[in-house]
């Protein structure tokens, strides 16, 4: 009589990730949160937003394909910039998974948005930001690792996988 025969290992069709490692998003939250700050301390002295605004003139535009060809898509309209809190310490965002598609990431912008205001009040910004050829959504600033910890366990009980950061 023949042993019978060991079965077979099924195929692991989810393996393992490990950790995944995402880019530092603190240089471009730090311009945005810088321009948000200049532009509401020019809003707040009439006096200062008359001698800054020769220096924020726009730049003529070269165009570095032919003049015949309209753009593809117009860009689409930016919210107003809203003052950051002025921050002296660290630091904390949630953040996404990379989105392969804008409309995707606006959808969940959208939604966190919303989830987010009913916990912590305004006082979050939820932007969507472009990573190579993918896009991210950020909810960010948040003071201490803990209100962050907060709110990704709320979008997590919503079905948002989402990672705390630090910038």
């Amino acid at each position: 009589p023949t042993a019978p025969a060991a079965p077979e290992r099924p195929v692991d069709v989810e393996p393992s990730l490990g950790k995944i490692d995402l880019p530092s998003l603190g240089p471009v939250i730090d311009e945005r949160r810088r321009r948000a700050q200049a532009a509401a301390a020019s809003a707040a002295s009439p006096a200062s937003a008359s001698t800054t605004a020769p220096s924020m003139a726009a730049k003529p535009h070269t165009p570095t394909t032919s003049t015949a060809t309209p753009p593809a898509t117009p860009p689409s309209p930016q919210p107003a910039p809203v003052a950051a809190p002025a921050q002296a310490g660290p630091s904390f965002a949630v953040s996404t998974r990379l989105l392969r598609t804008r409309s995707e990431s606006e959808q969940v912008a959208a939604a966190m948005r919303e989830l987010l205001a009913k916990q912590s009040g305004s006082t979050v910004r939820v932007e969507v930001l472009p990573v190579g050829d993918d896009w991210r959504v950020v909810g960010w600033p948040y003071a201490d690792r803990a209100l962050a910890g907060k709110a990704q366990a709320l979008l997590a009980s919503r079905g948002m996988k989402v990672q705390v950061i630090d910038f």
